[in-house]
């Protein structure tokens, strides 16, 4: 038996819910929400760099963070109960869907990580125990997901066509630079991190690439202290599309207020994202940004 068959024998998985129940959850999702877990997923592993890659019949992701830890391969272990209920709370994925929302293209996702790897599908559940993984990938990642594309519809799940993929990356150079821009505003991201009232600095890279389109999208964020002023920051996006050879930069000052938690009375403390609260969740870390003159 191969490492193939291995991973995705019968008898390994549980929770087989079918399409029907998981549409109910999936369909709460778009394209861009899934590129928005994937980005907050591999950010959250205090990832450098993240690599998207669309190839002709799946997607292949890699990340270069922290490796899965024991309750993150117990949270795949599951496709619901104790897999949703301890899912991370706050940032920019929606209702916390995490890879799951990847059903959207996939019937199958297989993860590796640190050595070992899992399997789960719409139709077979998730694998209740991780196995050995005998590939060694290029670049070594620390996390790497492989989503192979349905070949057809499966309910009212949806083929991932080559115009469904164009859409996506038209709304992906919009997007991106504000998905990449919520996460690191925040010196609670780990992107900007106080330790010992030091700043520590760490840049950020997405690079998104579509084989089918022969398109690319790389989104590039660096902060620093400003030199000049201080307690504000220096916040660089650089976002470079190469089939139209589109270059756009952005560069801002920001600075942090905290207000106190009653200014927000109008929101349940459900709605306001873990990274913007206070140690004491008694405030919410707010930023007001600065054009800089070129």
């Amino acid at each position: 038996m191969n490492n193939e068959d291995e991973l995705l024998k019968e008898g390994e998985f549980r929770q087989k819910l079918g399409p029907n129940i998981i549409e109910q959850f999936v369909k709460s999702h778009d394209l861009i929400d899934m590129i928005a877990e994937l980005i907050q997923n591999d950010f959250d592993a205090k990832s450098r760099k993240t690599k998207i890659r669309f190839q002709e019949d799946r997607l292949v992701v890699n990340g270069y963070g922290i490796e899965i830890e024991s309750k993150g391969w117990e949270r795949l272990s599951y496709w619901l109960g104790i897999g949703q209920d301890s899912e991370k709370k706050g940032g920019i994925g929606k209702k916390n869907f995490g890879l799951r929302s990847l059903f959207l293209i996939s019937n199958t996702l297989v993860i590796s990580s640190g050595g070992y790897k899992t399997a789960l599908g719409v139709e077979i559940g998730a694998r209740q125990k991780k196995i050995k993984e005998t590939v060694i990938y290029q670049d070594n990642p620390s996390f790497r997901l492989d989503a192979e594309y349905r070949t057809e519809p499966l309910g009212k799940l949806s083929i991932f066509t080559k115009e469904r993929e164009e859409e996506l990356f038209t709304s992906l150079e919009k997007y991106i630079p504000s998905f990449i821009q919520f996460l690191v505003c925040s010196k609670k991201q780990k992107l900007c991190a106080l330790k010992g009232g030091q700043i520590l600095l760490r840049s950020y890279e997405i690079e998104i690439v579509s084989d089918r389109l022969g398109k690319s999208i790389i989104c590039h964020v660096k902060m620093g202290e400003d030199k000049h002023v201080r307690g504000l920051l220096n916040r660089k996006i650089n976002q470079k599309v190469t089939e139209n050879i589109k270059i756009k930069s952005e560069e801002s000052r920001i600075t942090e207020i905290l207000l106190p938690i009653e200014h927000f009375s109008n929101m349940s403390m459900s709605e306001i994202p873990n990274y913007y609260l206070s140690k004491d969740r008694k405030k919410v870390i707010t930023s007001i940004s600065f054009a800089v003159d070129k």
